[in-house]
């Protein structure tokens, strides 16, 4: 630029190509998106404001009874493949909730992550997360950005949206690679409960067509 900031481009990553390649080349983790027999019916959900209405998409997904299905589906999936760590999108604090406790009834330790928590609790529940203390968080908007957690290795969409910016972000959770291997000791010693862990890919199950 004529600031003499920056004088050239070393990578353009705003082609599909480009973000491919990245994968291609080891870079990212590959997302492995699975099909889902548990899918909500969004036809009859309004717009407003360049997404969906969020509390026509709560009562959906209750009056669909879509939660707890998707939610054994995903569990089914998850211990079959030996996942570390998931992460459940929601439309609704009261979604991220219930699901919270669907999955601790399923024997899977779970911490709901949402604004309506104390910031303390909140806090909490992020790091026992990353730190890999339970399998799974719940959550609508606090962890689709900004929060890394690299072993996170299973994405279950129950966070219906039009947006595509939103969704490529939820899906940006899952990108990191991770092997315990090539941690240093210190790290390693940090992170008793992925003792081993490599992650292969992220499996992503979509239950609401994004």
């Amino acid at each position: 630029t004529d600031s003499g900031l920056f004088t050239d481009v070393c990578i353009d990553l705003t082609g599909l190509d480009a973000f491919n390649r990245f994968l291609e080349e080891g870079y990212l983790s590959p997302l492995v998106a699975r099909p889902t027999n548990i899918k909500l019916d969004t036809s009859g959900i309004h717009i407003n404001n360049g997404d969906f209405v969020q509390g026509e998409v709560e009562r959906a997904i209750d009056a669909q009874h879509v939660l707890e299905p998707a939610l054994k589906e995903d569990v089914a999936l998850f211990l079959h493949e030996k996942r570390r760590c998931g992460l459940v999108f929601l439309n609704s604090n009261k979604h991220v909730n219930e699901a919270a406790e669907i999955l601790n009834g399923f024997g899977l330790p779970t911490v709901p992550v949402h604004q309506g928590l104390k910031p303390k609790e909140r806090d909490a529940n992020i790091k026992a997360w990353i730190n890999n203390e339970v399998a799974f968080a719940t959550s609508q908007t606090i962890l689709t950005t900004g929060v890394d957690c690299p072993h996170l290795a299973f994405i279950s969409d129950l966070g219906a949206t039009v947006s595509t910016g939103r969704h490529v972000q939820k899906l940006g959770r899952g990108l990191r690679l991770f092997d315990w291997h090539k941690l240093s000791d210190k790290e390693q010693a940090e992170k008793p409960n992925l003792y081993g862990f490599v992650k292969v890919n992220c499996r992503v199950m979509d239950h609401v067509g994004n």
